[in-house]
């Protein structure tokens, strides 16, 4: 007859009472657990070294001198809301999250359990920032950067994705975002575009309200075969004339590298007062 032992290995149960045997399932058992218990540990000091490493890069970033427009060590640059002691405080905020979230995704397979629960710890980490800041968006881009991830577009496509994008960015009496999509065909997308688009997108909600402080985000995906076009509209404040050439070298330009890579066209239409419509033309053969 075969019985299980404490270390979970199957023997035959009359060696149970065999003196080599016992020390033998003992020895196994210690080791089998001392195994465990590394491997968890291990599993933390690689979250807490993720974690700090996204928390240097965050705080390197905002170091990062001279960044026109931006805050940097110089000072606060065109916002009136944020300082670089602000920034330092809210990236060291995040570490509890950042450390949460490998943790989660040890082993896991992607899917719609793993992107709820990395959802439910960004939006803890984003609530603990705008308790931080005093409700100023700081990070809410490197949060969601971590979560958003190609997992989602696998499992929701591209407009699943925009969609989870665009609900985050709301912020209840601030800021109202809206999705709208016609009938895209999404399984004819290659996923490099899924995701430069789903990066474009979340570069510029991020830039417009960083920037522009809109009341209203509107993100369209619309098909026009042979194209599939995305917008992101806002009734912000715009990019005054004389700060364009500045901002294309940060955000801007970071999103056009992105339509470049996947052959698309990135028009910027603003002005003081107006707004931002930025408009991106992927053509697509279906």
């Amino acid at each position: 007859m075969i019985k299980t032992v404490g270390s979970g290995f199957l023997v035959p149960e009359e060696a149970q009472h065999w003196p080599r045997a016992r020390r033998f399932s003992s020895a196994i058992s210690t080791r089998f657990h001392r195994r465990s218990r590394r491997t968890i540990s291990d599993r933390s000091r690689v979250a807490t070294y993720l974690a700090s490493l996204a928390v240097r890069a965050l705080i390197e970033e905002a170091e990062l001198t001279p960044k026109p427009a931006l805050v940097d060590e110089r000072g606060p640059g065109a916002h009136t809301d944020l300082s670089l002691t602000l920034m330092k405080s809210s990236a060291h905020c995040l570490r509890p999250g950042f450390e949460l979230m490998p943790l989660a995704s040890f082993r896991q397979i992607p899917g719609r359990t793993l992107r709820e629960d990395l959802g439910t710890i960004g939006r803890r980490a984003e609530r603990s920032m705008l308790l931080t800041t005093g409700g100023v968006n700081t990070h809410r881009g490197a949060i969601w950067t971590l979560s958003l991830r190609s997992t989602v577009i696998e499992e929701s496509g591209l407009i699943g994705a925009l969609q989870m994008l665009v609900e985050r960015s709301n912020v209840a009496g601030r800021l109202r975002c809206n999705f709208r999509s016609n009938c895209i065909p999404e399984e004819t997308l290659p996923p490099r575009v899924q995701h430069e688009l789903l990066r474009i997108a979340q570069e510029a909600i991020s830039n417009a309200i960083r920037h522009g402080e809109p009341t209203v985000v509107i993100v369209t995906l619309r098909w026009e075969a042979p194209h599939l076009i995305l917008q992101i509209k806002d009734n912000g404040s715009g990019i005054p004339k004389t700060r364009r050439q500045k901002s294309e070298t940060i955000g801007l330009r970071s999103m056009r590298e992105r339509a470049a890579q996947i052959g698309a066209k990135l028009v910027i239409r603003t002005g003081p007062s107006r707004g931002t419509r930025i408009i991106v033309t992927v053509p697509i053969s279906v």
